[in-house]
């Protein structure tokens, strides 16, 4: 391990060091600004948007790249590249590998440091900084495909995150557009991301097999380190866990109802209202959708149930409903997700 971490760091040093030729123009001319005005003015967008195409070799399923002041930058007076706001059309996983990023997301700015990683969903709109020398952000790129496929099979073990990554990742009218796990709370995720920028800077035959089977390890230490968190909050009344609240949805997420839930943990409807608001960012209603969709989109990648079927499978009653709450968050119909999952 020790010869891994070695190496990672003498190719982080390389990539700072490395000056290059100028490519066909002078960058010391650039101007960001005006770059950016000009885009504004074309598109009427206020930020780039960055597809597959342009960062994904055709093999590719997952690109890995670091973040940092090179000395191309300083030489060519491209650090302004930073300061460019944009969004993805593809997953990116950021990790702090030293110093500190400051993150721009919907023009509040969030200072990071070593340890911390952070996840964006392809709605969020964001760029980021690395001001100091010695900063260095490691960015792991994930396409959509392929985060919707190892998300929704890790839900399979995983149900307590399901409802919190769905809406953060998924859903397009959330406030929630990024994940943010801080240094202590955090296992061996760190540890695996250097082991996938050593795999990727090898590059031979096995390296996407690799980087896929280690980006499941990766979520799904994220997503233990979000279910010890919730497990550290209970009410106010007998220690209840929101866990707990969690798991019995998930369970009976057919048929259960708030007056139900309330009811099986002793408590008014209300209490249990405002305390899953309160902890999740979401309605009671809002996380039993979640669920809902989730189940769905296991039926619908694993199974040949008929589209006519499933609605009431999974707790609804009206096919038109399900199927406009399913368009809303996966951007496309169960007949079409089947398709492309299946």
């Amino acid at each position: 391990m020790e010869q891994i971490f070695k190496e990672v760091r003498e190719y982080i040093a390389q990539n700072k060091n490395e000056y290059g030729p100028p490519v066909k123009f002078d960058f010391s001319k650039i101007d960001y600004g005006t770059i950016m005005e000009n885009f504004l003015q074309k598109n009427k967008v206020p930020y780039f948007i960055f597809s597959e195409k342009q960062y994904f070799l055709k093999h590719e399923l997952i690109h890995i790249s670091i973040d940092q002041i090179t000395n191309r930058d300083l030489k060519y007076n491209l650090a302004g590249r930073q300061n460019m706001v944009h969004q993805h059309e593809f997953f990116e996983l950021f990790y702090v590998y030293s110093g500190k990023c400051i993150s721009t997301i919907d023009e509040v700015p969030v200072e990071f440091h070593q340890g911390d990683i952070g996840l964006y969903s392809p709605k969020a709109v964001h760029c980021m900084k690395t001001p100091d020398d010695g900063d260095v952000v490691i960015n792991v790129l994930i396409r959509k495909n392929l985060f919707d496929q190892t998300f929704l099979n890790m839900a399979d073990d995983n149900d307590l995150i399901t409802g919190f990554f769905m809406d953060a990742l998924y859903n397009p009218n959330s406030n929630q557009k990024h994940v943010i796990f801080k240094r202590e709370q955090t296992t061996i995720a760190p540890s695996i991301i250097i082991q996938m920028l050593y795999e990727y800077k090898k590059n031979d035959v096995f390296c996407q097999n690799i980087l896929s089977a280690y980006l499941v390890c990766l979520l799904s230490d994220l997503a233990r380190s979000y279910t010890n968190r919730l497990s550290h909050v209970p009410m106010h009344r007998n220690n209840l866990p929101i866990t707990s609240l969690l798991s019995y949805i998930n369970e009976h997420y057919q048929t259960i109802t708030l007056e139900e839930l309330a009811e099986q943990f002793h408590y008014s409807t209300r209490t249990i209202s405002n305390f899953i608001q309160r902890e999740t960012g979401k309605t009671f209603r809002e996380t039993l959708q979640n669920y809902r969709l989730v189940h769905a989109c296991q039926y619908l990648s694993k199974t040949d149930i008929s589209l006519n079927d499933l609605p009431e499978l999974v707790g609804y009653s009206q096919r038109s409903t399900f199927e406009r709450a399913f368009k809303e968050y996966f951007h496309c119909t169960p007949a079409q997700y089947r398709k492309n999952h299946q």
